[in-house]
């Protein structure tokens, strides 16, 4: 399931969003650009919205070890040293990560 939110995150290809911005579109189409010309944005499944509402209910130091790792898809030691953690004390967080969201699945 955090898989499928950080893809979902990283906007990859299939989801089909445009990957240029409302400004971008007046620069090159000038004053008649129009947003909607662009493809609608897909609607979260019901899996990343479930990952999603149990990330935003967890402390800040968590949501990013969850960035860090699903949506950014760093190798822990790196991920470790921008979040300025050792490599254990990473792993732990992304332990209670995942304990976290199977723990919110399993209630809700």
């Amino acid at each position: 399931m955090l898989i499928s939110w950080g893809v979902w995150h990283r906007g990859d290809s299939h989801l089909l969003i445009s990957n240029i911005s409302i400004l971008g579109r007046l620069v090159d189409e000038g004053g008649g650009a129009s947003h909607s010309t662009v493809q609608r944005l897909p609607h979260m499944s019901k899996t990343v919205e479930i990952v999603e509402m149990c990330i935003l209910t967890m402390s800040k130091q968590l949501q990013r070890v969850c960035k860090h790792k699903f949506i950014g898809l760093e190798p822990d030691i790196i991920a470790s040293h921008k979040l300025h953690v050792t490599l254990d004390v990473y792993e732990t967080r992304v332990n209670q990560c995942i304990l976290g969201v199977a723990e919110f699945v399993k209630i809700n």
